[in-house]
């Protein structure tokens, strides 16, 4: 076939993780969902991995993968939160990879940097590590070493494409307005001819020669700039039969080889432009009827190599916020003198702290001491002391830091406040705060360099106005207060320990507690009150150097809001501190507390961001709740409790007859504390049916659909059809009972699945 098609989707929106706990946090913007990421997985990753198959009414009645059918790449960070996230959708894009290498003798998925930045940018060790790193993180995944790489903002200069060069990639894309010349392959004699954007041949690959490494090439595609610009701005995704038109247009009518294809940002299939995944699989349809069937630009290579040879120009950089180029120099200056402070530490444990960075990836993400210790043990002087191996760690894990304080996830942020620009200085914070424990100093120059850099946002309010903010302030009052350590770690344990919901907090991506052990003292008080006192031992293992630190921590709470906790070496319980709260006044014990462990102690502020606002919604005073009111709440923290102390979802069945009485309480379900029990609880119901086909387990299913939608709790509909469709089979065996195919289609029509799969699969 002469004749083909290619779109390739680059999925570039990086979940905002914690620096500090590992985790994304929730995101009050992304209501009903949890988080920005998890939203953009109903809308995007998610159907373009479960293509929807409506029957004549509209109703689903199958699924199919639409990253079978296109090329796509997905940044490291996205692909590791899809795997913890939602592992079915991941799964299938690995599948997609796979089956796509089956049919077409490559697969269709392709690499990204590490973190999402223009590389030009960038200094040649720190391209030269993203590459790396990506390459590491794509072959871990897929399985296989990658060939094609996507650079951000498809930037790139003749040291970058050296680079991607060296690093052992085949193909990558480029705008077709770099290209500046072309001559014919083989023919060093032949004359340049100059090129622009208009008379480019963008159906045919073009060959890059390197300079740095004779003998070595990379072969270029330029998608098709009109159909990108019509992909972007959603003109094309008006229907599928549009889209498949607009990519006819671009054929022509000779008989020479042409691959028609366009490529951009993935994003706009569902989140930007809603019915994107559904356009999209009509298209790719039509296409192939029309006689331009999908490839991937590595399939395509193997058949027709390049047979011009390119030179490029550069790009001019479009203009930018005045604050974002201040911003950029200092993080790149805080680069340099990290790496200062990394070389004078690192030389002295490693045999190459250089070489030691690359390959950091290799051991990331498996925070075992066993795995630890053998990426240790390849690239050491001398056997480590395991405070010098935690130094060394740590050293690595602050390069991690200062690279992704580097990416510019989005440049149509207009503030340093934007959660982009936020989420750059947070790694920033991180990273200088792992310095700084080697004795890095800079930390006065830094905020000079920063107090330089406005912020316009709060300029004004409606009654007054004042100067703006510098970024120096958003540093000190925003990011400061969000650090985590393992003392900070270890008081969050213990307090939501004392408040009898330890398991809700047990563990992050970088923290976890072993079970925690001690003493509890009550004191009755006036006004039916009680105050208690809980004193715990627990070991908390910092994940980022493998370390356990052992603690004891005191927590003494006087009033629903009104807690204390001390975080202590480990060491034995004071023989008086019973004696102590069953004497003194009130005010008397919390002095006596500061007089045994000093005056330094935290509040319900050392709580996480989710923890804290879950605590808050059960323990804060409500002005104008009725006792009634407060019994209920009472009521339903109780139906939880048994569910975040054991980490079981199923063990919250109890929310279920509590959801119909919110409305008289003037309580929304979305709101309650740790109302994600209730959701998982759903979802846990939903999945027991499909993985036992009982009729108890479907009851159960049926009634949790009924009670979200008579009472407004927000489920992901999207993911409980998609775990239903692909349990269709086994839905099917179930289905050979009369009564249960009856009630099985009483839950499609609830998941707005077509009453026909349910008659086809029982058939079957």
């Amino acid at each position: 076939m002469k004749k083909t098609c290619s779109l390739h989707a680059a999925f570039i929106r990086t979940p905002r993780f914690n620096p500090w706990t590992g985790d994304v946090d929730p995101e009050d913007s992304a209501f009903p969902h949890r988080d920005c990421t998890a939203r953009a997985h109903g809308a995007c990753y998610g159907p373009m991995a479960f293509r929807p198959l409506p029957d004549p009414e509209g109703l689903l009645m199958g699924d199919a993968n639409n990253y079978l059918k296109i090329g796509f790449s997905f940044t490291p960070q996205l692909l590791a939160w899809l795997q913890s996230w939602r592992p079915e959708t991941y799964r299938r894009i690995l599948a997609a990879d796979r089956d796509s290498a089956a049919s077409l003798g490559r697969g269709n998925a392709l690499a990204q940097p590490y973190v999402h930045v223009p590389l030009p940018r960038l200094s040649p060790q720190d391209r030269r590590t993203l590459l790396r790193w990506g390459w590491d993180d794509f072959t871990a995944r897929f399985n296989r070493p990658p060939e094609g790489l996507w650079l951000p903002r498809l930037a790139a200069d003749e040291d970058t494409l050296e680079d991607a060069v060296a690093a052992g990639f085949r193909f990558t894309f480029l705008p077709a307005a770099s290209a500046d010349r072309v001559r014919p392959v083989g023919h060093v004699a032949a004359a340049w001819q100059p090129v622009a954007t208009a008379s480019l041949d963008t159906t045919r690959p073009y060959r890059w020669l390197s300079r740095r490494h004779p003998g070595r090439e990379l072969a270029i595609f330029f998608p098709h700039p009109e159909l990108g610009a019509a992909l972007a701005c959603g003109d094309a995704l008006h229907d599928g039969e549009t889209l498949a038109h607009k990519f006819r247009a671009q054929q022509r009518s000779d008989t020479s080889t042409q691959l028609v294809h366009a490529a951009g940002e993935g994003e706009v299939y569902g989140l930007i432009h809603r019915p994107g995944p559904a356009v999209l699989s009509r298209a790719l349809l039509l296409l192939e009827a029309y006689g331009l069937p999908p490839t991937n630009p590595a399939a395509f290579l193997d058949r027709f190599p390049p047979p011009q040879e390119v030179a490029l120009k550069v790009l001019p950089q479009p203009p930018e916020p005045p604050w974002r180029s201040p911003l950029r120099a200092a993080l790149h200056w805080l680069a340099g003198e990290l790496d200062g402070a990394y070389i004078r530490e690192a030389g002295a444990l490693l045999h190459s702290p250089e070489l030691a960075r690359d390959e950091y990836m290799q051991r990331w993400g498996e925070a075992t001491a066993q795995n630890c210790d053998r990426f240790l043990a390849r690239r050491t002087r001398r056997h480590l002391s395991p405070a010098q191996s935690r130094q060394a760690l740590l050293g690595l894990e602050m390069q991690r830091h200062r690279l992704l304080m580097l990416a510019e996830y989005d440049h149509d942020s207009a503030d340093p406040l934007d959660p982009e620009p936020l989420q750059a200085l947070r790694h920033a914070y991180r990273a200088v705060e792992i310095a700084a424990g080697a004795g890095w100093n800079g930390s006065e120059e830094l905020r000079q360099r920063l107090a330089a850099i406005p912020s316009q946002r709060g300029r004004r309010t409606r009654k007054t106005s004042h100067p703006g903010t510098d970024v120096r302030d958003i540093w000190t009052r925003q990011i400061a207060p969000q650090a985590v350590d393992p003392e900070r770690a270890a008081a969050h344990f213990a307090i939501l320990e004392h408040l009898g919901v330890g398991c809700a907090g047990q563990a992050s991506s970088r923290f976890s507690r072993s079970a925690a052990s001690g003493q509890r003292h009550t004191r009755p008080l006036s006004g039916g009150r009680d105050a208690t006192l809980s004193w715990l031992d627990l070991t908390v293992r910092d994940g980022d150097c493998c370390l356990d630190h052992e603690f004891s921590a005191c927590v003494h709470q006087l009033d629903r809001l009104d807690l204390a906790c001390w975080v202590l070496p480990r060491q034995a319980e004071p023989p008086a501190l019973a004696d102590a709260l069953a004497s003194d006044p009130e005010e008397g014990t919390r002095a006596e507390l500061c007089r045994l462990f000093g005056p330094r102690f935290g509040t319900l502020d050392v709580l996480w961001n989710h923890e804290r606002l879950q605590v808050m919604r059960w323990l804060m005073p409500d002005p104008a709740g009725t006792q009634a009111r407060r019994d209920f709440l009472k009521a339903w923290m109780a139906a939880a409790a048994p569910a975040l102390n054991r980490g079981e979802p199923a063990a919250s069945d109890a929310l279920l007859p509590l959801l119909d009485r919110c409305a008289e309480h003037g309580l929304r379900p979305d709101l309650l504390p740790w109302a994600d029990l209730a959701r998982d609880s759903a979802r846990a119901a939903l999945e027991r049916f499909l993985s036992g086909a009982s009729r108890p387990d479907l009851d159960r299913a049926l009634q949790w659909m009924a009670a979200a939608q008579r009472t407004g709790l927000s489920l992901d509909m999207f993911e409980l059809r998609c775990l239903t469709l692909l349990w269709q089979e086994r839905l099917a065996a179930a289905a050979a009972d009369p009564a249960l195919r009856s009630a099985a289609r009483v839950l499609a029509e609830r998941l707005g699945l077509s009453s026909a799969l349910i008659k086809e699969t029982a058939a079957s």
